[in-house]
């Protein structure tokens, strides 16, 4: 399977941890996409994406080709060397990198790449409902890219957790980390992230209306039935047709 699990942590048992947990969340899904993907776990929060994101941002999935990658709105050149060495191709000997004669530009070794921060993975419920997450985006551009592609015309348009990929994506995170985690911890989880949004929306008055969005978005997982099975490409036709009625 070509998928690579990267650790950046600079204490190795916790490393060997991480590593543990994330390729056992990787075996829950049976069905993966033959594309190469790098699954990135930071022990920092990279600057240039929660600059981008903001802080209720906990990891993303994105394609290094294509319009996927204009949409995350980072270029390469703009993202840390300790992440982009892993999948720009390097000469093995040298460690130096490798142009391609007739591009001039560095080849990818990846075709995608899941991302979580620091402080994603230090919350041991956190990091598998967000890798959960991430990987069912790369499930759905893998095997469903057309209706990945057609779901992003919802976005601005509806609230992000009433797109059905990203439904999809909170429904396949809650139930993985149920199973691995418990429903009791992850319940405590949601309740903590409501409460956290809430407090701080109270807060910080120049982003009370993300902090407002990110409370509705948990209040909306919190109530989620993960044992629902979600036919992605049903609901993303309903989804479409209630908006072109509006």
């Amino acid at each position: 399977m070509p998928i690579k699990i990267e650790v950046r942590h600079p204490a190795l048992c916790t490393k060997n941890n991480l590593l543990k947990v994330a390729e056992c969340l990787r075996d829950e899904f049976t069905n993966l996409p033959p594309e190469r993907l790098l699954i990135f776990l930071d022990c920092d929060d990279a600057q240039c994406f929660r600059e981008k994101w903001g802080p209720m941002n906990r990891g993303f999935f994105t394609s290094l080709n294509g319009e996927m990658l204009l949409t995350l709105g980072i270029p390469i050149d703009k993202w840390p060397e300790y992440i982009t060495r892993h999948f720009l191709a390097r000469d093995p000997e040298t460690d130096k990198y490798i142009l391609d004669p007739k591009t001039g530009r560095i080849p990818f070794v990846y075709d995608q790449v899941i991302y979580l921060y620091g402080t994603t993975c230090a919350d041991s419920v956190g990091r598998v409902m967000t890798l959960a997450h991430e990987l069912q985006h790369f499930v759905q551009y893998g095997f469903h890219r057309e209706l990945h592609k057609r779901n992003f015309e919802f976005c601005g348009r509806l609230p992000a957790y009433e797109i059905p990929t990203e439904k999809e994506a909170r429904i396949t995170a809650k139930r993985i980390a149920e199973k691995l985690c418990g429903m009791e911890q992850v319940a405590h989880y949601i309740a903590r992230k409501i409460s956290d949004a809430d407090s701080r929306g109270a807060l910080e008055a120049d982003e009370i209306k993300q902090w407002e969005d990110e409370a509705k978005d948990w209040r909306f997982i919190q109530k989620l039935d993960s044992s629902i099975s979600y036919d992605l490409e049903i609901e993303t036709e309903r989804v479409r047709r209630r908006l072109a009625e509006h």
